[in-house]
């Protein structure tokens, strides 16, 4: 009988430490499994998540979060250790911050839209809009379609801008020589939300990357950059095509890029080295301009 219990008590034991070192090796396996993390832009934010999507797909052991919240934001994580990369549509925002290193890693362009049932689009589609109006516009002295040259429409104008700290809105205020926190109009979250603004609204005028910008609800309109009251092919951009053969030229274009305190090593670095050699394919499927080849 006693041989019976201690073989009783032996399997019982054996089926412990078996238990035991299976959850240990669950434990392990999960404990192997890296998280990066990665936030700011909402511009940079879908081709960061393409690229995240992909090189788990090679790395199945590394785990990669990405987040918005804006250019700001990302810098701040990534300054505060929040982050292991901080996404950014403005060179500026991570330059001026001393302890962290630029990476260019794509090329957009800041585009002007208004709502597809705007009653004065092709007005605007044959003259475009010069810097000076947009000036006037987002300081708030325009404020009626009339006011602009060219248009006799009596109609309020709403115009949009970012209400978040935007690498995007930073960009545009700067081409119109003003600071962002200078902007007069209507504020909203994110390009996803200027664009949703125009779709609603007939009246409306407003800004967003690239990857925003081609829509049947809405329509691009020309910039005149230089404020000569002509309309260069390079300040017409009607589709993506025409985008990536005039990035150089147009008014408003800008890098995409990712922050990293001090430079980057370990999955960081390696990641961020697969973004600019293989993560280069997947650039144009989101809607900007790859770095190789681009220029």
């Amino acid at each position: 009988m006693k041989e019976k219990g201690m073989g009783k008590i032996g399997i019982l034991l054996v089926i412990v430490i078996i238990i035991t070192i299976v959850g240990t090796g669950f434990t392990l396996v999960f404990a192997e499994k890296e998280t990066l993390k990665i936030s700011g832009s909402t511009t940079v934010r879908p081709l960061a998540r393409k690229w995240r999507n992909e090189f788990m797909k090679e790395n199945p052991n590394i785990r990669i979060s990405v987040k918005g919240g804006g250019s700001g934001q990302g810098v701040s994580d990534v300054k505060g250790g929040l982050s292991n990369i901080g996404m950014s549509s403005s060179k500026t925002l991570v330059t001026k911050e001393n302890d962290l290193v630029l990476h260019l890693m794509a090329y957009d362009a800041i585009l002007l839209i208004v709502n597809e049932k705007n009653p004065i689009l092709n007005i605007l589609k044959e003259n475009g809009i010069k810097q000076s109006t947009l000036q006037k516009i987002y300081s708030g002295k325009t404020t009626n379609w009339k006011d602009i040259p060219g248009i006799e429409r009596n109609q309020t104008l709403f115009n949009y801008k970012r209400s978040d700290k935007s690498g995007t809105g930073e960009v545009f205020a700067g081409f119109l020589r003003m600071t962002q926190g200078e902007l007069e109009g209507i504020g909203v979250h994110g390009n996803l939300g200027i664009k949703e603004a125009i779709i609603s609204n007939k009246w409306g005028i407003g800004f967003v990357g690239a990857k925003y910008a081609f829509d049947n609800s809405i329509e691009v309109i020309p910039l005149d950059g230089n404020n000569d009251g002509e309309i260069t092919d390079y300040e017409r951009i009607e589709n993506f095509n025409d985008l990536t053969s005039d990035i150089e030229n147009y008014p408003i274009q800008r890098g995409l890029y990712f922050a990293t305190k001090g430079e980057p090593t370990g999955m960081t670095g390696t990641f961020m080295e697969w973004c600019k050699n293989e993560g280069q394919s997947y650039i144009s499927e989101i809607g900007y301009v790859p770095i190789t080849g681009s220029r």
